[in-house]
């Protein structure tokens, strides 16, 4: 039986805040984009799946840590968890330095991947050269919050992404609008901001691991670094297969939407924009069942296991369902944060509309895709993101280009895909396959 309590809500909320704090951001400086050139905000939301990489992969990387650290100490073999975390920044390092100078070489490209006009890519390569250095920022952050959050204090990733933001914030006003005599930056202005706040969540993390926990590094962690990567691979390479096939598969989507136009490239991003609370939610959730279930599953408790995986659940789906709700009762006032065309309004609507199905089937995914990965099973995840992709971007390309449904038939993809992953990932985590692929052995107890 695990020794370890845990309370989900107490796990959850913080990680919340953290993710709207995190969404915040983008919320912000989409609003800043908007200041500048309303259809450069558009542009951004084409290019967004590309700077997943940062924003969703290199967290999720972290996430492998977690598993590996939780279920070293649900199954008492402490020994190794110091060097786990060590591997998890030095390979969070590494990939984030990658992608980073990958992305200053290519910054004038990108946007051309995406099929943007010469002018709207010209905002988006100035805007990628400048957040290029955030890919690394990013990286070694989510490794440090990632100690951080699987030793039960997500408190305190809450209050480091809260700091950043509101850094974020003033940042953005003093630099685009020119406050204190500083001259307006435009969207140069709004990709420092976003830096200087990636900088000090990193400084803040690093003390908090080093500072407050005492957490040390020595020779022999490097040592053990063969051993915690045999464990690494176990589940690692599975837990990333899934975000980048999506990820790949929002890039080629995009594409479709911005030779869709600018009225859809808009309100595609302004309705992401608007949802970003209810997968703030979505995350909070599954990174709180993620570290319990990766205790439980080292201690096999799993009737622990599939109660809270049930609770995360019925909290995430209620949500998403109210959430929807509500911005379709507020959608004029909300959509209207970012544009006062009738047209792009109208076909946000329509797009929230679809959601109401959409967004509790988003949440069943993410909870118990990220529960899967937790226990072991992350094969079986990575294999349904790879199948989600081969059907998504076939189906989005026949429905919204050929057939001319446009935007409204490139989201009916995506409703399919949502609905088809949610419901067989939970079939797996029913069929309980995964009792027995936990990736850490159980210690004997002491005495």
């Amino acid at each position: 039986m695990s020794n370890h309590k845990f309370n989900l809500y107490k796990l959850a909320w913080p990680v919340f805040i953290s993710q709207i704090s995190a969404g915040l951001v983008g919320f912000v400086d989409v609003a800043f984009f908007s200041q500048v050139n309303e259809d450069a905000a558009g542009a951004v939301g084409i290019v967004f799946p590309y700077l997943l990489i940062a924003f969703m992969l290199l967290p999720i990387l972290a996430t492998v840590g977690i598993t590996v650290a939780a279920q070293l100490t649900g199954a008492r073999q402490t020994q190794l968890v110091s060097a786990a975390y060590f591997g998890n920044i030095l390979l969070c390092t590494i990939i984030g330095a990658v992608l980073g100078v990958f992305t200053w070489f290519n910054a004038d490209q990108i946007g051309l991947w995406f099929q943007l006009s010469d002018e709207l890519n010209h905002y988006i390569s100035e805007y990628l050269l400048w957040m290029s250095g955030s890919y690394l920022l990013l990286a070694v952050s989510s490794a440090y919050a990632a100690i951080i959050a699987v030793k039960g204090k997500t408190v305190w990733n809450m209050y480091v992404a809260m700091a950043g933001n509101v850094l974020n914030i003033f940042l953005d006003a003093v630099l685009v609008f020119g406050w204190f005599g500083i001259e307006p930056m435009g969207i140069k202005g709004i990709a420092i901001a976003s830096l200087i706040a990636y900088l000090l969540g990193l400084l803040l993390n690093v003390y908090l691991v080093h500072g407050v926990e005492r957490i040390r590094f020595t020779r022999d962690d490097l040592v053990k670094q063969k051993r915690v990567f045999l464990l690494w691979v176990k589940v690692g390479p599975a837990t990333m297969v899934e975000p980048m096939s999506y990820v790949i598969q929002q890039m080629v989507v995009m594409a479709m939407v911005a030779y869709l136009g600018v009225t859809a490239m808009a309100a595609n991003t302004f309705v992401w924009r608007l949802l970003f609370v209810e997968l703030a939610v979505g995350g909070a959730l599954a990174t709180a069942a993620q570290i319990m279930l990766g205790h439980y599953a080292g201690s096999r408790d799993y009737s622990l296991a599939y109660d809270t995986l049930s609770r995360s659940l019925k909290l995430g789906c209620s949500f998403a369902l109210g959430n929807v709700v509500l911005l379709i009762v507020f959608r004029d006032q909300l959509l209207g944060l970012f544009t006062s065309q009738p047209e792009v309004i109208n076909l946000g609507f329509q797009l929230l509309l679809m959601c109401l199905i959409m967004e509790p089937f988003r949440q069943i995914n993410i909870i118990v895709g990220r529960a899967l990965k937790a226990v072991g099973d992350a094969t079986f995840s990575a294999a349904v993101g790879i199948g989600a992709m081969i059907f998504v971007v076939p189906v989005a390309y026949m429905i919204g280009i050929r057939w001319e449904y446009g935007l409204l038939g490139v989201w009916a993809a995506f409703l399919g895909d949502e609905i088809l992953r949610g419901s067989v990932n939970l079939w797996r985590w029913r069929s309980g396959r995964w009792h027995e692929m936990a990736i850490i052995e159980q210690a004997p107890a002491t005495s």
